[in-house]
């Protein structure tokens, strides 16, 4: 085993693999070591790289592509089984959220109803300069409540 200042150096498919709770086939395999942002995050020579990503390369046996997301079929950020792992845009990202559900920022026209359940009807909507859809009756109660301040 190579050495470097005294310590041995571990490969990195056994370095990651260590850290993963492997399971069946079609489970999620939890990532177990350090996150960020709610991702498994994996330090390699010696730049920071998402674990999800690496797992993708490791089972493919080439380079994650550049500037694509790993995007994971079971919509969980700390899973790096390759099988739920494949390569996508950050458009693909955020459609395959926003169909599943997972993204409701980016699904609001669809609400009927605002966050304290007035519903979006044409006389307690207001449409904002940019596009987005308030409550009247919230904006209403939040001007009162700023005018008492």
């Amino acid at each position: 085993m190579p050495m470097h200042k005294g310590h041995v150096l571990v490969p990195l498919k056994d370095r990651f693999w260590a850290k993963v709770d492997k399971r069946g086939p079609d489970e999620c395999w939890p990532w177990t070591s350090i996150t960020s942002k709610g991702y498994g995050v994996i330090y390699v020579n010696p730049r920071k790289r998402r674990a999800s990503q690496v797992s993708w390369e490791i089972a493919n046996g080439r380079p994650f592509p550049d500037d694509m997301h790993a995007c994971h079929t079971c919509d969980n950020p700390i899973c790096v089984n390759p099988a739920h792992i494949f390569p996508g845009t950050r458009s693909d990202n955020l459609s395959d959220a926003s169909r599943k559900g997972r993204m409701k920022h980016h699904s609001r026209a669809i609400w009927t109803h605002c966050s304290r359940g007035h519903e979006f009807t044409p006389e307690h909507t207001i449409v904002t300069k940019h596009g987005h859809r308030q409550c009247r009756e919230c904006k209403r109660m939040h001007n009162a409540k700023r005018r008492k301040s």
